[in-house]
């Protein structure tokens, strides 16, 4: 019995024990936050801006800690292109995976962060357990860390956060991938500023992409209108007013004489206009060479629909144009002109209608003499008692400030202002979506929109003509003609050769090629209607198809009526005169045969 009482006690000795080391580790692992009040600490740190870290804290509970992101804020002027031109490339979702596990497997406690740029991380906690048996955060190199930070800055990138086969946390750049504004976004652009009455200009942004700014210009006022006019006729010189680029009415000094652009000015104006991408007018004004821009013609594509109707061919255009092979009376005779010079000098217009002109000029030959006076003008004198002065332009002075409104305003010496407001980051929201076919669109309410399945397809087709050229023609009317041209030269020695001698006859002998020639071609229309096609090589061709089978036509029925009176067999009876049914039963098949009808 006294044996058994002895371990009896001895148990409850343990047990005691056991209870007294165990509790308190009770205890403290129930005053442990759960998951979900975890989740709601890291909530609160998104709300604020802030990105969060995870560790374990002395009585082994895991606690979260909001962190400061540090995010490079860019300026004003490019916070647009990095809103909606710049990628960043993140980690997948099977990365993070294998992440997670590599990080379990090393006994480390693992938690899942987003970095500067919005991307996913996985950041993996190396736990040591010290002597006590609570676990520790194991330290990794943080200064090593805002190193690599402050180069991917100074390259002009982002950067992410990623885990090292170490379990440290560490950063590397992040890819970027730069989709400039293609034409289309910047011609929606410039109609926009048109559409508002506003001047724009092209320039390039800080990541190299080509952008358009528009641009309000303000007209001088009728006060500094008139105050320059008194100026001028102050310091005795004359008045010219003229519209500038923006369409403000401005004033110019000038001595006497008709004042000319110089040839600069009138290649900075010409310039100017293939920048905007408009077409320019060079015309004669007061016997000065002025240029001015004006909107590209826009040719507009005729659609024509051939179809049989009651046995009449009709065609039907979409430019009103109408024609029934039933009703040729509505049909008007093609007037055809030519222009040449005669044996006189004189130059002649002549027409198939009868109709001609002729212009000789029997005047007296214009001398001119040109010289330089003192202010630097060039003077052109005629002995017809025209003068003309040009003078070199003088420089304008501007200068630049911001208003109020953060608006830039520049002001000139001779009265020209001009207003830029910059749109802020805030303004612009862009918005990624995609459509039926698959395509990722990108649009942004500053008037970007860009796919990643724009590939432009223009279709060509190559054809060859009887002379070997081959003549390449596209769908956006550009058209090219390359034709293959060989020289033959042909040696004949009479003296007895060596054979180096022979050998080098030969190949001197040999057929060489010439460089192939590139032509180029373009395509109008003339005021008859007819289609043009001009080359570079000197080809012309004039395709007037509908006119000229009627032109024909005429002349057949011309030659018909004029044989329809013929006597048969000596017997006195005629014809009857151009036998109606039967000539025109075979112009309808000819002119069905032409249109591809049988």
């Amino acid at each position: 019995m006294r044996g058994e009482e002895d371990i009896m006690n001895k148990i409850f000795l343990v047990m005691l024990f056991v209870l007294l080391f165990a509790l308190p580790f009770v205890f403290s692992q129930a005053q442990c936050k759960s998951d979900e009040e975890l989740t709601i600490d890291i909530l609160a740190c998104k709300e604020n801006g802030l990105g969060y870290d995870t560790f374990a804290g002395d009585d082994g509970c895991k606690f979260v800690k909001c962190v400061a992101i540090p995010v490079e804020t860019p300026t004003t002027s490019e916070t647009t292109s990095v809103t909606s031109i710049l990628t960043l490339k993140c980690i997948s979702e099977g990365e993070l995976t294998k992440q997670i596990i590599m990080c379990k497997e090393k006994g480390g406690i693992y938690d899942i962060r987003v970095d500067s740029s919005g991307c996913k991380m996985v950041k993996c906690s190396s736990a040591t357990t010290s002597t006590t048996g609570v676990t520790s955060e194991q330290k990794c190199q943080s200064p090593y860390i805002d190193d690599l930070i402050k180069k991917c800055k100074e390259l002009n990138l982002h950067y992410e956060y990623y885990m090292e086969s170490s379990g440290c946390e560490s950063v590397r750049c992040a890819v970027q991938q730069i989709i400039c504004p293609t034409e289309d976004n910047l011609d929606e652009i410039i109609k926009k500023c048109k559409s508002n009455k506003l001047d724009y200009k092209y320039y390039f942004d800080s990541l190299q992409c080509k952008q358009v700014q528009c641009l309000e210009s303000i007209c001088p006022s009728s006060n500094e209108l008139e105050k320059k006019i008194a100026l001028c006729k102050e310091a005795g010189m004359e008045v010219q007013t003229y519209p500038d680029q923006s369409g403000c009415r401005m004033v110019k000094c000038y001595a006497s004489g008709t004042i000319c652009p110089t040839p600069e000015a009138v290649e900075n104006i010409v310039a100017k206009c293939k920048e905007k991408k408009l077409d320019f007018e060079i015309y004669e004004q007061n016997g000065c060479k002025q240029v001015k821009c004006k909107e590209p013609v826009i040719f507009q594509t005729i659609e024509c629909k051939k179809y049989l109707e009651n046995n009449c061919t009709i065609i039907s255009c979409t430019d009103g144009y109408f024609l029934n092979t039933c009703k040729l009376e509505n049909i008007c005779p093609v007037v055809e002109c030519k222009t040449f010079k005669d044996e006189k000098g004189c130059i002649v217009k002549r027409c198939s209608n009868g109709y001609e002109t002729r212009d000789c000029d029997i005047g007296k030959p214009v001398e001119c003499k040109v010289y330089t006076r003192e202010d630097g003008c060039t003077v052109k004198k005629c002995t017809d008692g025209k003068e003309y002065v040009s003078c070199p332009e003088p420089t304008i002075n501007c200068k630049e400030y911001k208003n109020d409104s953060g608006c830039i305003i520049t002001e000139c010496e001779n009265g020209a202002k001009k207003k830029y407001c910059p749109h802020t980051a805030q303004n612009v929201e862009c918005k990624v979506y995609k459509d039926d076919a698959g395509c990722e669109i990108k649009e942004c309410t500053n008037g970007y929109k860009a796919s990643n399945c724009d590939k432009p397809t223009i279709n060509c087709k190559d054809a060859k003509d009887d002379k070997g050229c081959i003549i390449k023609e596209c769908e956006d009317g550009t058209s090219s003609k390359i034709c293959p041209t060989t020289a033959v030269s042909t040696t004949t020695s009479t003296t007895t050769a060596t054979p180096t001698e022979v050998t080098s006859a030969t190949s001197s002998s040999a057929t060489a090629t010439a460089p192939v020639e590139s032509v180029e071609c373009k395509e109008y229309k003339s005021p008859e209607g007819c289609k043009i096609k001009v080359c570079t090589d000197g080809f012309e061709a004039k395709d007037c198809q509908v006119k000229e089978l009627f032109k024909k036509f005429s002349a057949e029925v011309e030659t018909s009526q004029s044989t329809s009176t013929q006597t048969e067999g000596g017997q006195g009876s005629t014809t009857t005169q151009g036998e109606t049914p039967n000539l025109f039963f075979g112009f309808f098949k000819w002119f069905s045969s032409f249109f591809g009808g049988k």
